[in-house]
């Protein structure tokens, strides 16, 4: 491998260090109004949309009201709790 080649990569992954995420946040404000409306499910198949994979046999995701969400901290923990969404809200910051 050339020394110039060398450079080259070691620029480009700096360069993908300073700028990838501005990069993925861009693409992902473009491309959110379209996966929101995709009724076919294609932009699942893009990694930069923003939202989480799910994979099911289904085909459709289960609703739930943020009564309903709540997360369970228990096991080998100092301090077991019960969170609910307004709780993960706001430790999000």
């Amino acid at each position: 491998m050339g020394r110039r080649a060398l450079l080259g990569m070691l620029g480009l992954g700096v360069a993908g260090l300073l700028w990838g995420a501005k990069a993925q946040s861009g693409l992902e404000a473009v491309l959110r109004p379209v996966a929101i409306n995709d009724r076919t499910g294609l932009t699942g198949l893009i990694p930069a949309t923003g939202r989480f994979r799910i994979y099911t046999v289904t085909g459709s995701l289960p609703k739930r009201t943020d009564a309903e969400y709540h997360l369970t901290v228990d096991g080998a923990v100092d301090r077991p709790d019960v969170l609910d969404i307004t709780d993960l809200r706001a430790w999000r910051g």
